[in-house]
């Protein structure tokens, strides 16, 4: 049943900011789930950071996950040594105002309350969002990936979303360009994923002692942790007292082809926040090799944390590697990979240590703070239907 909006009034928040404010305004996420995943962690942080502001803010999402699910996260737990909290979030570690909807409900204009805006943030919620009444404020579709790669997605039909008329907000350049070379879209408005570097962050460090490499391990083909697992069994044959640490949400250490996390490795099952950084700062490198990525935000926490990073160009990483601490690799090719983890592992000390004040300063350009402040005005322009000229937010975004 739907709580009155008045019932989440951000109104009352205590430390708001209502200076350079344009107008509040009432603003509705929807998600497809609530979850500790990272594009619920974007929605949630944009979401805390407008209420700040003065802004009326509700997300709506679907109940979380399957019992399978469920029972994977509980079992996941007890490895990670955590105690397990189902209803964990990101909009609950935020406090963020929310409407958790029944399993027989749907998103309508029973469920959905009026705003000025709402805001799609996956294909499914897209179609959801355009049967929406006018009332219910102005359609705008939030894209944090080419969701037509992940696997079960309906390639038809997640591009029939890109079709749809609700103003698009893309976290990065490539997604534009789908936007505007794919369907002929050229109104979509780019704003980057900001890293908490008030959070993420690190002393200077030199290198370790035993050489030591990170990544999320993660079960989806299009993660990469197949290339990076063999990378490293490579490189631990040149390297034999090589460290690994990882950190995923998946108790599971075997993937689907059979590969599995070497016995070796150091792996932490859905890690605090605080662990996440300190797991960050003990790497002399930090590795991506994913075969798709709508942004890659581990890219830049990891480089707040002042480790370098190896990548494949997905997501932000080209621009990131043009601006220095990041070095790209090609997908698909572990020898690759182990032969430029080797190169940085190899630096000399004083080398690794300009590397890590690279990767530092490259990822104080894209604060979170400043990322909200452009999400902010982007909605502002949608919802009083001004052409998008972004804000100035001194040179962040250069």
């Amino acid at each position: 049943m739907l709580k009155s909006r008045d019932q989440f009034s951000t109104r009352a928040w205590r430390g708001i900011d209502t200076s350079n404010l344009g107008f509040t305004m009432k603003v509705t996420f929807v998600l497809p789930l609530a979850d500790m995943g990272g594009g619920c962690r974007v929605v949630a942080t944009y979401a805390h950071r407008m209420i700040q502001r003065g802004h009326d803010v509700v997300v709506v999402h679907h109940p979380y996950t399957s019992l399978r699910g469920r029972v994977s996260s509980a079992i996941g737990r007890i490895f990670s040594k955590e105690r397990w909290n189902p209803s964990r979030t990101h909009l609950d570690l935020l406090n963020v105002p929310q409407i958790s909807l029944l399993d027989s409900q749907a998103v309508d204009d029973d469920t959905i309350p009026n705003a000025d805006v709402v805001i799609a943030t996956g294909y499914t919620t897209a179609n959801e969002v355009l049967s929406l009444s006018p009332k219910k404020g102005v359609k705008a579709y939030f894209i944090q990936g080419y969701e037509a790669v992940l696997q079960g997605a309906d390639q038809d039909i997640v591009n029939k979303t890109w079709t749809y008329p609700m103003r698009k907000i893309v976290v990065a350049p490539w997604l534009e360009q789908i936007a505007r070379r794919d369907f002929g879209d050229s109104s979509a408005i780019i704003v980057a994923n900001g890293v908490d570097t008030r959070h993420f962050t690190a002393p200077p460090r030199d290198k370790r002692s035993r050489p030591t490499v990170g990544f999320i391990f993660s079960h989806p083909d299009c993660k990469g942790s197949d290339v990076v697992i063999k990378a490293l069994i490579e490189l631990k044959q040149i390297i034999p007292h090589l460290r690994l640490v990882a950190f995923g949400n998946s108790w599971r250490r075997r993937l689907r082809n059979g590969l599995r996390l070497p016995r070796w490795a150091e792996y932490d099952v859905l890690p605090s926040q605080s662990r996440i950084r300190h797991i960050y700062a003990q790497c002399d490198v930090w590795v991506c090799a994913s075969r798709s990525e709508g942004f890659g935000l581990p890219l830049l926490e990891s480089m707040s944390c002042r480790t370098p990073v190896v990548s494949t160009p997905i997501g932000i990483a080209p621009e990131l590697a043009k601006q220095g601490g990041l070095s790209l690799i090609p997908f698909d090719v572990p020898w690759e990979l182990a032969k430029e983890l080797r190169r940085i592992l190899d630096l000399p000390v004083d080398d690794w240590s300009t590397l890590s004040e690279e990767a530092y300063r490259t990822s104080q350009k894209y604060d979170v703070e400043q990322s909200a402040l452009q999400f902010e005005k982007a909605l502002e322009q949608i919802v009083s239907g001004r052409t998008w000229q972004a804000p100035n937010t001194s040179d962040t975004y250069r």
